[in-house]
């Protein structure tokens, strides 16, 4: 005797797929945004007597599309907002900013060739322009780059500039000083303060306030690049002559976020619980 199967309803078996396919493609994407960040090192240089160019480019490659796209603009702008090619192609990118130095420096460099011969003076200086882009920390839900830069373009000293930018992975979101609740919180004022007198090795106020350059301990700006993760937490960075002078280099103290967290945003404090 032939035994007889019961089949489901072609309804129930349509709702169930849908089910199934939606809870797989939930799953997938919920993975696809904590993956890590794929990269690829770029690098462009060269060196003669009178030019160092160098660029070292920690490029993203692989990822959630809006993430990739967000950090690739980020990286442009920062490098001078020229780039109008495809973002998918880092090497074009990195080339484009390097050869844009490369012939700046030379211009530089010809304007010293004439003054020498003008002048009877045969010295001519080596120009330099070095830029790093770096993943520098990474999460299950956000991602660090920072930038840094050192260029010697004749004079007394070169000069140097670092800053980052930390990225939300699901959608790409860059977090700048709008992170915080209240820029002007007690709290986040009192920590910068803290903060600024650890760089400076000061144990009060009328130190600090030596060291600072047209800044008033009580009133502490928010750097003009805001802040990053790190591992430590929040880090901020004040550029060469922003709040203090040439020598004091550039002022940073990192804040741990249980120090801090009150005054995140929920939008970024979600993502670093």
């Amino acid at each position: 005797m032939k035994k007889s199967f019961v089949h489901a309803p072609l309804s129930y078996i349509l709702v169930l797929t849908f089910v199934l396919l939606f809870a797989f493609s939930s799953c997938g994407t919920h993975h696809a945004d904590s993956q890590a960040l794929e990269t690829d090192s770029l690098s462009y240089t060269k060196y003669t007597k009178t030019l160092d160019v160098s660029y070292k480019v920690e490029y993203p490659i692989g990822g959630n599309k809006a993430l990739l796209r967000s950090i690739r603009e980020f990286i442009s702008e920062s490098l001078g907002d020229g780039y109008a090619g495809d973002l998918d192609e880092g090497d074009s990118l990195v080339a484009y900013y390097a050869k844009a130095d490369v012939d700046s420096l030379d211009g530089l460099v010809k304007e010293y060739e004439d003054a020498a011969k003008e002048y009877g003076d045969s010295e001519v200086p080596q120009l330099l322009s070095h830029v790093t882009v770096s993943k520098a920390y990474e999460t299950d839900n956000l991602v660090t780059y920072i930038i840094t830069t050192e260029s010697y373009t004749g004079g007394a000293h070169g000069g140097h500039t670092e800053f980052g930018a930390t990225f939300r992975k699901s959608d790409g979101r860059k977090f700048g000083s709008d992170m915080f609740v209240n820029r002007y919180a007690d709290g986040l004022t009192s920590a910068m303060k803290q903060g600024l007198m650890r760089y400076f090795k000061v144990s009060n106020e009328a130190q600090l306030r030596e060291n600072l350059m047209d800044v008033e301990p009580y009133d502490i700006p928010m750097p003009q690049y805001p802040p990053y993760l790190t591992l430590e937490g929040l880090t901020f960075t004040y550029q060469e002559y922003e709040i203090a002078a040439y020598a004091a280099g550039r002022p940073t103290f990192t804040i741990p976020l249980s120090q801090i967290k009150p005054q995140l945003i929920k939008a970024f404090a979600n993502e670093v619980k």
